[in-house]
């Protein structure tokens, strides 16, 4: 029974390795598009580097620098009467939703911002483009995700397992059945958390190469975001 729990302790670890290692397989696969030398727009690159939450603070950001919102001592962001956006489909998403609920704080506004339709196209745009993952890749990441959290799962009970043999039956085995488990339920918990934290902004080696360009500032990829219009 404990070369068994052993045997199981050591399979259980390599479904962890193998669904950690599909990050890396999926997240380095694919050739560099040329489209990572074109220009982008800031909010493209915050996409790129942190996801739709880190577009929509960036663009929210920007109307409080510009002075298309007002933002509050107290962290609530309300709308500003003058001026028009010219015609930014991020920035009018972000005015609108300002206008519409004025005196959202910042990171309700950035949630509601981040799930909205011009933000979500933004990231479409970018996948289309070879600079995010496409539906596909992330579909399949998904599915190496869940497996290794049915895997860790699967090691925290394998640990109450091994822990009651250790108890009844002390053996070598056993004990080494109890650190394999240990060691590969906290791999398995590191390793969903970078699954989930990538798949806020699945970056493919053409979007790596556009960020680290634009963070060189050897490309066009600095461009800044589109001006406000001013009459």
């Amino acid at each position: 029974m404990n070369l068994f729990l052993l045997l199981a302790a050591v399979a259980v670890a390599i479904v962890v390795a193998a669904a950690a290692a599909a990050r890396w397989r999926i997240a380095h696969s694919g050739a560099r598009a040329e489209s990572s030398y074109r220009n982008l727009t800031c909010y493209e690159l915050a996409y790129l580097a942190g996801g739709p939450e880190r577009a929509a603070e960036t663009v929210i950001a920007r109307l409080v620098s510009i002075g298309a919102a007002r933002l509050a001592s107290s962290g609530r962001v309300h709308k500003v009467k003058a001026g028009r956006m010219d015609g930014d489909p991020v920035e009018e998403a972000v005015a609108g939703v300002v206008a519409r609920r004025s005196g959202l704080t910042v990171a309700a506004l950035k949630q509601e911002v981040a799930r909205s339709v011009a933000v979500q196209e933004l990231g479409k745009s970018l996948s289309g483009e070879g600079l995010l993952l496409t539906d596909g890749s992330k579909a399949l990441l998904r599915g190496w995700s869940r497996l290794l959290l049915w895997a860790g799962v699967a090691a925290l009970a394998g640990v109450v397992v091994t822990l009651v043999r250790l108890f009844g039956a002390p053996s070598t085995y056993a004990l080494f059945a109890l650190l394999v488990f240990g060691g590969t339920a906290v791999a398995a918990w590191v390793a969903l958390r970078g699954h989930r934290r990538y798949m806020r902004a699945p970056v493919t080696p053409s979007g790596r190469a556009a960020l680290a360009a634009a963070r060189r500032g050897t490309t066009p990829a600095t461009s800044p975001c589109p001006s406000r219009s001013r009459a």
